[in-house]
């Protein structure tokens, strides 16, 4: 079974739990963003972006962001303009494989 974390940032934004008890076990227990330990224990988490993110390093590979809306501003003639950020990060715990992965 992957273990995978979602944060309370990423679970309000919509992050799915498809294939729970097949594939993956979702924990979404609030946790404090300095806990490294806490991390230690998923295999994979998805994360608010934050400086906490960066601490992980160490221990975590990022392997994409999700881009969230930031701001919206009005150009000339009040032609509206969405901007976009980094919003959600998807780490893997360095080390940690799958059975398909290993295969190759």
């Amino acid at each position: 079974m992957v273990g995978i974390h979602v944060d309370t940032y990423a679970a309000q934004t919509g992050v799915s739990r498809f294939g729970e008890h097949f594939f993956f076990n979702y924990n979404k227990r609030e946790r404090d963003a300095q806990d490294i330990e806490f991390a230690l224990q998923f295999d994979y988490l998805v994360w608010e972006v934050s400086p906490a993110i960066e601490r992980l390093a160490p221990h975590f590979t990022t392997l994409f962001l999700v881009d969230g809306f930031n701001r919206l501003t009005l150009g000339p003639n009040f032609v509206p303009t969405f901007t976009f950020q980094p919003k959600v990060a998807v780490l893997r715990r360095v080390g940690f494989t799958l059975a398909r992965d290993a295969n190759k």
